[in-house]
């Protein structure tokens, strides 16, 4: 298991005042658009498949025979487009959420800040979800959240997410017959 990779390619644009809009900083989910709080993520492209590529050849040197690699869109969608050529270059399984999966069983990080993500979060780390964060006393709906509404999140909710998705790669890794 590798560690987290906290940084990741996305959409990027020249903002008000000499900033940078990143991704969802101008999404349709984020009206007005503007710098979300604590997003802190961007590389460029090249830079990120670079340390993606820099990981299945030390994985592959390593002994490992098969990589999953998962991550939020742009980083979910990098991988999936590279997997196919470094499995050719490199003599390794390697399988994405998009190419490897059906959306009905690798259900995690299927929405942007909303109730699956936020459920996955409760689940895994309760201590860094605060729901009463979102403001909720115009009925507004939270800057940035794609997906269904994060004040229904559970941490049981985020369990069954979890659960199924596991489920699912295991069934994969076995037809795989690893």
């Amino acid at each position: 298991m590798f560690p987290p990779l906290y940084l990741g390619p996305d959409r990027i644009e020249a903002g008000p005042e000499g900033t940078n809009l990143i991704g969802m900083d101008y999404s349709d989910a984020t009206k007005p658009h503007q710098r979300l709080e604590g997003s802190c993520y961007w590389v460029p492209d090249g830079l990120f498949l670079m340390m993606l590529e820099a990981l299945v050849v030390q994985a592959k040197r390593a002994g490992f025979i098969c990589l999953l690699a998962d991550g939020h869109g742009p980083s979910r969608k990098a991988w999936a487009h590279m997997a196919g050529q470094w499995e050719k270059q490199y003599d390794i399984i390697l399988l994405s959420s998009i190419n490897d999966f059906d959306a009905q069983s690798f259900v995690t990080q299927q929405d942007h800040a909303g109730r699956n993500e936020t459920s996955v979060m409760m689940a895994l780390h309760p201590d860094l979800v605060d729901l009463s964060r979102i403001e909720d006393s115009s009925g507004a709906w939270p800057l940035g959240v794609k997906g269904e509404d994060p004040r229904l999140s559970t941490a049981a909710y985020g369990e069954y997410l979890i659960e199924t998705t596991v489920e699912a790669i295991g069934r994969k890794l076995l037809e795989l017959g690893l």
